[in-house]
Protein backbone atom coordinates (compact mmCIF):
# COMPACT_ATOMS: atom_id res chain seq x y z
CA UNK A 1 0.00 0.00 0.00
CA UNK A 2 0.82 3.20 -0.50
CA UNK A 3 0.83 7.02 0.38
CA UNK A 4 -1.83 7.09 3.14
CA UNK A 5 -3.42 3.70 2.20
CA UNK A 6 -2.33 1.95 5.51
CA UNK A 7 -4.02 5.33 7.63
CA UNK A 8 -6.93 5.34 5.44
CA UNK A 9 -6.80 1.74 7.09
CA UNK A 10 -6.57 2.31 10.72
CA UNK A 11 -9.29 4.88 10.45
CA UNK A 12 -12.21 2.17 8.87
CA UNK A 13 -13.89 0.56 11.03
CA UNK A 14 -14.10 -2.33 8.04
CA UNK A 15 -10.41 -2.81 8.72
CA UNK A 16 -10.42 -2.91 12.66
CA UNK A 17 -9.17 -6.93 13.45
CA UNK A 18 -7.68 -7.28 9.97
CA UNK A 19 -4.04 -6.03 11.20
CA UNK A 20 -1.38 -6.18 13.76
CA UNK A 21 0.92 -3.55 12.78
CA UNK A 22 1.56 -0.94 10.14
CA UNK A 23 4.19 1.16 8.52
CA UNK A 24 3.22 4.51 7.66
CA UNK A 25 6.06 6.22 5.52
CA UNK A 26 4.20 9.31 3.69
CA UNK A 27 1.24 10.93 3.21
CA UNK A 28 -2.09 11.32 6.16
CA UNK A 29 -5.42 10.27 6.12
CA UNK A 30 -6.58 13.46 6.74
CA UNK A 31 -4.31 15.50 3.88
CA UNK A 32 -6.70 17.19 1.50
CA UNK A 33 -6.28 15.39 -1.39
CA UNK A 34 -6.41 11.76 0.30
CA UNK A 35 -10.26 11.64 0.70
CA UNK A 36 -13.38 12.69 -1.15
CA UNK A 37 -15.71 13.99 1.49
CA UNK A 38 -18.68 14.46 -0.57
CA UNK A 39 -20.97 11.96 -2.56
CA UNK A 40 -21.52 14.76 -4.88
CA UNK A 41 -17.64 15.47 -5.56
CA UNK A 42 -17.45 11.56 -6.68
CA UNK A 43 -20.32 11.34 -8.91
CA UNK A 44 -18.33 14.88 -10.58
CA UNK A 45 -14.95 13.24 -11.07
CA UNK A 46 -16.75 9.33 -12.26
CA UNK A 47 -18.72 11.15 -14.69
CA UNK A 48 -15.94 13.24 -15.80
CA UNK A 49 -14.17 9.91 -16.39
CA UNK A 50 -17.24 8.66 -18.20
CA UNK A 51 -17.39 11.43 -20.70
CA UNK A 52 -13.51 11.52 -21.29
CA UNK A 53 -14.19 7.94 -22.08
CA UNK A 54 -17.22 8.31 -23.98
CA UNK A 55 -18.91 6.33 -21.80
CA UNK A 56 -21.31 9.44 -19.83
CA UNK A 57 -24.25 9.47 -22.53
CA UNK A 58 -24.89 5.89 -22.79
CA UNK A 59 -27.75 5.88 -20.55
CA UNK A 60 -28.28 4.98 -16.34
CA UNK A 61 -25.25 4.69 -14.11
CA UNK A 62 -25.36 0.89 -14.94
CA UNK A 63 -25.26 1.09 -18.15
CA UNK A 64 -22.35 4.01 -17.36
CA UNK A 65 -20.51 1.01 -15.82
CA UNK A 66 -21.26 -1.20 -18.45
CA UNK A 67 -19.19 1.06 -20.97
CA UNK A 68 -16.56 1.49 -18.74
CA UNK A 69 -15.88 -1.65 -17.76
CA UNK A 70 -15.70 -2.43 -21.85
CA UNK A 71 -12.36 -0.26 -21.77
CA UNK A 72 -9.07 -1.39 -21.36
CA UNK A 73 -7.29 -0.59 -17.77
CA UNK A 74 -4.84 1.26 -20.20
CA UNK A 75 -7.19 3.68 -21.68
CA UNK A 76 -9.09 4.78 -18.42
CA UNK A 77 -5.14 5.47 -16.89
CA UNK A 78 -4.51 7.66 -19.56
CA UNK A 79 -7.65 9.79 -18.64
CA UNK A 80 -8.60 9.33 -14.78
CA UNK A 81 -6.34 13.09 -14.25
CA UNK A 82 -8.50 14.83 -16.46
CA UNK A 83 -11.53 14.06 -13.63
CA UNK A 84 -9.77 16.69 -11.49
CA UNK A 85 -11.16 20.05 -12.53
CA UNK A 86 -9.19 22.10 -9.87
CA UNK A 87 -6.96 22.28 -6.78
CA UNK A 88 -2.57 20.91 -7.11
CA UNK A 89 -1.68 18.21 -6.07
CA UNK A 90 -4.86 16.21 -5.94
CA UNK A 91 -5.29 12.66 -6.71
CA UNK A 92 -8.44 11.86 -8.93
CA UNK A 93 -9.76 8.66 -7.47
CA UNK A 94 -9.42 8.30 -3.32
CA UNK A 95 -11.37 7.37 -0.78
CA UNK A 96 -14.82 8.50 -0.23
CA UNK A 97 -16.42 9.51 3.30
CA UNK A 98 -18.86 6.77 2.17
CA UNK A 99 -20.63 5.45 5.45
CA UNK A 100 -19.63 2.24 5.47
CA UNK A 101 -15.36 2.17 4.43
CA UNK A 102 -14.72 5.95 6.07
CA UNK A 103 -17.68 6.68 8.46
CA UNK A 104 -16.99 10.50 9.06
CA UNK A 105 -14.07 12.35 7.72
CA UNK A 106 -10.65 11.32 8.60
CA UNK A 107 -9.60 14.59 10.59
CA UNK A 108 -12.60 14.17 12.35
CA UNK A 109 -11.36 10.28 13.40
CA UNK A 110 -7.75 11.54 14.22
CA UNK A 111 -9.69 14.17 16.01
CA UNK A 112 -12.05 12.05 18.15
CA UNK A 113 -9.41 9.12 18.71
CA UNK A 114 -11.78 7.42 16.56
CA UNK A 115 -9.21 4.49 14.60
CA UNK A 116 -7.50 1.14 15.56
CA UNK A 117 -5.02 1.63 18.04
CA UNK A 118 -1.78 -0.48 17.35
CA UNK A 119 2.15 -1.16 16.89
CA UNK A 120 2.70 1.72 14.38
CA UNK A 121 6.52 2.45 12.63
CA UNK A 122 6.48 6.04 11.17
CA UNK A 123 9.09 7.09 8.84
CA UNK A 124 10.11 9.28 6.36
CA UNK A 125 10.68 7.82 2.72
CA UNK A 126 13.77 8.95 0.61
CA UNK A 127 12.86 10.81 -2.69
CA UNK A 128 9.51 11.13 -1.70
CA UNK A 129 9.11 14.33 -3.82
CA UNK A 130 10.01 11.97 -6.86
CA UNK A 131 6.05 11.50 -7.20
CA UNK A 132 5.39 15.33 -7.63
CA UNK A 133 8.22 16.00 -9.77
CA UNK A 134 6.70 12.84 -11.86
CA UNK A 135 2.41 14.05 -11.63
CA UNK A 136 3.82 17.86 -12.30
CA UNK A 137 6.11 16.76 -15.22
CA UNK A 138 3.31 14.72 -17.19
CA UNK A 139 0.70 17.36 -16.65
Amino acid sequence: MSLCSVGMHMLSPLSRGKFQRVILQIGAPHAAWAAVLSDKEAKHRSMKLANELDCGNVGEVPDIIECLRGKSASSITEQDWDAITYGFVRFPFVPIVDGSFLTEAPEKSLKSKNFKKNSSFIGPQYQRGVLLAFILQSK
